[in-house]
């Protein structure tokens, strides 16, 4: 069964924004749409506003169904009763389980992300609207005392779930499967166009040596490639586009999550050079059919990102890209996706530095290398390598016939 509201983008000076409406009648909501604006200007990525207002979409939806008026409730300065809160956190827990709206292993956190951003969207109304106390000293005191009181019942509706995630990962027999899979030579002999096996080998390319996230692929543009006066990859956050930025892609443009930054080649004998080289040069157009020729005639593309549409020569769709990882997974009947090979990246470069000693520097490398902010990225990756350390010197333990002379 659909929600009753759902957001919608549009493009606005070329920047998305975003409503959340009502599905039958069109309608948007007065006080998401408030919030929109709040949030658009406090956060310059759009990924936030969007989450947001997806998260409001169940709340109004719970609203819709028992009759609770959320933009009153909101406008008001009041927000959701302790009663309500818990409510909707058993409307939205019995909805997770029967509908099944996501991911078996994400269905905790989804839901609690749910639930965090309705939260933050009521005490930013009671902020901004409530009528409690005289003078602006005792409103902000009451504000604040509310603030708390309902914060314990949002807190006590969210799930208890595990906090040591451990990342997961592709073998080495995997990726090696993958790798001759994806491999040009492989793929025209499946008859697979050579424009596009290419353009496919170099995006797994990309993601494997650089564990570079999806979105990040495909908002590459030609200057960000290596070039006669540097030999690296650049990626660059939307936000740093400029503001004449233009992706014809609009509300479903990628946006890389992680910060900007510039990567060398950990491999000295990448292929990806040559593979640019070869796709910038030769298969990088529009190819349509002349049907009365019954021939391929490629034309010159007039944007600068990196990876195209073969027939439409547009940027190439997310869409595109998922269907490439659900063609791998289905002929190599490994369970891949694109973000395993980020994992498969990290965990052996992790590994590798925590062997070492004073590796501070080389940590902070890696939190480079992946885009994050802090150290603490890392710690799914951390765990593994603990796991995985234990699991050979217990290996060692026993190959070696070692024994516990108390336990003997």
């Amino acid at each position: 069964m659909q929600l009753a509201y759902g957001s919608t983008g549009l493009q606005s000076r070329n920047r998305t924004r975003y409503l959340l409406i009502h599905r039958s009648t069109g309608w948007p909501s007065t006080a998401a749409s408030l919030y929109e604006s709040y949030l658009s200007a406090r956060f310059p990525s759009p990924n936030t506003v969007r989450g947001a207002l997806e998260s409001l979409g169940y709340m109004y939806s719970w609203g819709e169904e028992f009759k609770v008026d959320i933009d009153s409730l909101l406008l008001d300065g009041e927000g959701l009763s302790d009663s309500q809160v818990r409510h909707f956190a058993h409307w939205l827990r019995t909805r997770s389980i029967e509908e099944n709206f996501t991911a078996q292993n994400i269905k905790g956190t989804t839901y609690n992300r749910i639930l965090y951003y309705c939260e933050d969207t009521t005490r930013w109304f009671r902020s901004q609207f409530t009528n409690l106390g005289k003078t602006p000293n005792a409103r902000r005191l009451a504000v604040d005392r509310l603030n708390r009181m309902r914060h314990t019942v949002w807190r006590d509706a969210r799930q208890r779930l595990p906090h040591f995630q451990i990342a997961p990962d592709l073998s080495e027999d995997e990726i090696k499967t993958i790798e001759s899979y994806l491999l040009p030579s492989n793929r025209i002999k499946t008859g697979t166009q050579p424009d596009v096996a290419c353009r496919d080998y170099l995006i797994w390319r990309l993601a494997i040596e650089f564990g570079l996230r999806k979105g990040e692929i495909l908002a590459l543009r030609l200057q960000d490639c290596p070039n006669h006066k540097s030999n690296y990859i650049r990626i660059v956050r939307i936000e740093e586009r400029g503001k004449d930025y233009f992706d014809p892609r609009g509300k479903h443009a990628p946006r890389p999550k992680t910060l900007s930054r510039d990567l060398g080649y950990l491999l000295s004998n990448s292929p990806i050079p040559k593979l640019i080289s070869t796709y910038r040069s030769k298969y990088r157009r529009v190819w349509p059919t002349d049907v009365k020729l019954k021939s391929e005639h490629p034309f010159a593309l007039d944007h600068d990102f990196l990876f195209v549409g073969r027939r439409s020569g547009e940027p190439m769709s997310a869409s595109t890209m998922q269907d490439l990882a659900e063609r791998i997974a289905g002929d190599t009947r490994i369970s891949f996706h694109w973000h395993l090979t980020r994992h498969a990246l990290f965990n052996r470069a992790y590994a590798a530095v925590s062997l070492e000693k004073d590796n501070q520097a080389q940590i902070m490398d890696l939190v480079y290398f992946g885009g994050w902010r802090d150290p603490s990225s890392l710690e799914i990756y951390s765990r593994r390598a603990t796991r995985d350390r234990a699991r050979v010197i217990l290996k060692h333990w026993q190959d070696k016939g070692n024994i516990w002379p108390a336990l003997s």
